[in-house]
């Protein structure tokens, strides 16, 4: 799905003020709204007056004429408060039914206010017709939709810009003026990563910011960006920075792309700092209101000892390895995979509370600050180590450094058997190797005394086989006339591609009983009477719905593996938690009925058997010429063993064009099938070798995609004996 920054304004915007505030109308100061309106529509940029497009990109679905962003970070003269301001606009030319589909209404947020921060809105929308009219749709109206995300709920308005046809331009505007009193004298504003190719080509774009008063920007241009330019505004005593640019060809969402790292993008951040707070807190930040983009690894090294000098130990690991005698361990390889796990237990451990309310934020993986933990704890043991510093590959490699939270960590132990740790995530175990960061370049830093500087290591890319999913299918044919078959699925899942299976099928209850054998505790709500009362009713009922929920949960999973129509998925078991590395696989088993693999033809039936093979990647005409380099999350391999037991009274035919094999170096695909007795069993494999493949070898991957693909189209005859 498109997704626009200014037709759908991100829903962070909505979190910045007091869920307290009281409700206030966009466009509600009339003097400030005026001047925006202004500045927007009779401005002296050239570009907003255009309605001609080059004839190039006439069979374009639209066209964006001129798009300019500005965005404003500033402190009040007097007052401890900060300005963190957006102002957008565009002007896009419609060519055809779809794009008039997409841009017919808009989502915006509401205004918001209250006493400690406060976000105003200010919109406008007209319509300019191919004979130069021009309808100025009102904003007043929108109307007020309630909206939920995660487990908030909040308010956006919805316009519809009425009478849109082909030929005509939308130009509109949406403002946001964000003030509020910061916790600290030490502020991050939120950062800003912006691509300069879009869904549709760019004739006109510009964008700037300014920033004002013991503010510190951070700025990297990327893929051939051009530079920004120092604007003074003498009129209003401002200076800006300004990027102008334009002719940008349209660009797709594709398939394992990340834009970051492969077309011209943007990403800044400003701080705001007074003078003893910069010094205390290491930053990459160079001096107020200049810009700054470059990162030595010096200030990369500043910030990693910051963050582990204010680490400690966690108490409660510290408590458990100390009372159990562990710490007695002198293997160091034993304890610090011990530790490990009992640190994610410790992390965890009285999180039932968490999970009857409804608090999901407590089941996210932990922060890097869990992993520093660890690290002191290793420090303290001798257990030897290291920190590895780098950036998540979707964003750029470390030259495209330039932002603090762009850092992600992982610890490399250095035992007799060495590992890896990427986070200590309630479902998580040691071992794996952060995906985020294979086949990256990072920064390796050892906590030794005397330990100062950082080197440059590549971390390594896991294999296809060590990221896995084997699944076993056994088909019954409950009613050939009603289209009707069972079938029982069990999965099999370990390394990287565990985890969406982990998360979306266990919750505490699942490993609970595991993790009491295993650290020798009972449960029990604590506080007073009332209150444990309470939650025992919030448990009662979260027992009562949680079968149907899992099930509910496994067959929108289905839904999207299956080229089938799921009927129910129930009966779900977890065979195997793969919490820890002594079992590592997550193993659960399911009963599916479905329908839509069978068709009636004289006394005999057609039967789509490739369907039950998960459904496969079917490339469009426009993705077989590719001329951007393959990301893929990480190399992983997909097995299948498919056994249909055969309706008495019938054989198989076609049973021959059931094997096939495509392979090459950067994967492959392969199927064979046999009948055995009054079964017919198939197997499939499909991996990828990679993680990421040069643009060149996509004609490679489109030859084992297609096979695959190909496979789930196949059908056999069960002809009547």
């Amino acid at each position: 799905m498109r997704t626009n920054f200014l037709k759908t304004l991100t829903v962070a915007f909505i979190f910045l003020f007091s869920a307290t505030g009281s409700l206030l109308a966009v466009n509600d100061n009339a003097k400030r709204s005026e001047e925006i309106r202004e500045s927007m529509w009779n401005g002296d940029d050239k570009n907003f007056y255009v309605t001609e497009i080059p004839d190039k990109w006439k069979d374009e679905s639209a066209v964006i004429i001129a798009k300019s962003m500005l965005f404003s970070y500033k402190k009040s003269v007097w007052i401890q408060r900060l300005n963190s301001d957006n102002y957008t606009h565009y002007r896009i030319k419609l060519l055809d039914n779809k794009a008039i589909e997409e841009y017919s209404q808009f989502t915006f947020p509401e205004t918001k206010s209250s006493y400690l921060k406060s976000s105003v809105i200010y919109a406008g929308f007209k319509l300019i017709k191919a004979n130069g009219e021009e309808i100025i749709i009102p904003v007043s109206d929108a109307v007020l939709e309630e909206r939920k995300l995660n487990y908030d709920k909040f308010k956006t308005l919805k316009l519809a810009i009425p009478n849109v046809e082909v030929g005509d331009i939308i130009d509109y505007y949406i403002a946001e003026e964000v003030n509020f009193m910061p916790t600290y004298t030490y502020h991050i504003f939120d950062p800003v990563l912006y691509k300069l190719q879009a869904d549709y080509p760019i004739m006109k774009q510009k964008i700037s910011f300014d920033v004002m008063r013991k503010c510190y920007i951070n700025l990297k241009t990327l893929n051939g960006t051009p530079a920004f330019k120092l604007v003074e505004d003498k009129a209003n005593d401002k200076n800006y920075y300004t990027l102008e640019d334009e002719n940008r060809e349209s660009i797709d969402d594709l398939r394992w792309f990340y834009p970051y790292r492969q077309i011209p993008s943007i990403k800044f951040k400003v701080i705001y700092a007074e003078k003893s707070a910069a010094r205390s807190f290491p930053g990459f930040h160079g001096k107020p209101e200049e810009l700054k983009s470059e990162i030595s690894e010096d200030e990369v090294l500043e910030v990693c000892k910051y963050l582990y000098d204010h680490s400690e130990i966690s108490s409660p690991l510290w408590a458990y390895m100390k009372s159990n005698k562990l710490n007695k361990e002198k293997d160091l390889d034993k304890l610090a995979r011990k530790a490990y796990d009992v640190s994610r237990h410790t992390s965890y451990r009285a999180n039932e509370s968490s999970l009857i309310h409804g608090d999901m934020e407590y089941f996210e993986n932990r922060s890097s600050k869990d992993l520093f933990e660890l690290s002191k704890y290793y420090s303290r043991m001798k257990i030897p180590h290291e920190i590895l510093i780098g950036i998540p590959r979707h964003i750029s490699d470390l030259q495209g450094l330039i932002l603090e939270n762009e850092l992600i960590f992982m610890l490399k132990v250095n035992t007799k058997n060495p590992f890896y740790i990427s986070e200590l995530g309630i479902n998580r175990s040691y071992g794996s190797i952060n995906p985020s960061l294979q086949g990256s370049t990072v920064y390796s830093w050892k906590q030794t005394p005397s330990s100062k500087e950082m080197k440059s290591v590549l971390v390594p890319v896991s294999l296809a086989d060590e990221n896995s999913t084997i699944s076993n299918v056994s088909i019954d044919i409950r009613d050939l006339d009603e289209d009707l078959v069972k079938f029982q699925l069990k999965r099999s899942a370990k390394g990287e591609s565990k985890a969406y299976y982990q998360d979306l099928l266990m919750d505490y209850y699942t490993y609970n009983e595991d993790e009491q054998k295993r650290y020798n505790y009972t449960d029990g709500f604590s506080g007073k009477k009332k209150e444990i009362e309470r939650l025992e009713q919030l448990k009662k009922k979260y027992l009562a719905d949680r079968t149907e929920n899992f099930n509910e949960a496994l067959k929108n999973s289905m839904v999207n593996d299956y080229d089938l129509k799921l009927e129910k998925a129930d009966s779900l078991v977890i065979l195997q938690t793969g919490r820890y590395n002594e079992n590592p696989e997550f193993v659960f088993a399911c009963n599916v009925e479905a329908s839509g693999a069978l068709k009636k033809v004289g006394n005999n039936y057609i039967m789509d058997i490739g369907k039950f093979l998960d459904m496969q990647v079917q490339l469009t005409d426009s993705e077989r010429i590719r001329e951007y380099d393959i990301y893929m999350p990480y190399a992983r391999s997909f097995e299948y063993s498919i056994t249909l037991n055969i309706p008495k009274g019938y054989t198989v035919d076609g049973v021959e064009d059931l094997n096939t094999e495509v392979v090459n170096s950067t994967g492959g695909f392969t199927a064979s099938a046999e009948l055995k007795g009054d079964e017919l069993i198939i197997h499939s494999k499909k991996y990828y070798n990679h993680n990421f493949e040069k643009a060149e070898k996509w004609p490679e991957m489109v030859k084992f995609l297609d096979e695959s693909y190909d496979f789930t189209q196949k059908k056999i005859l069960l002809k009547k004996i």
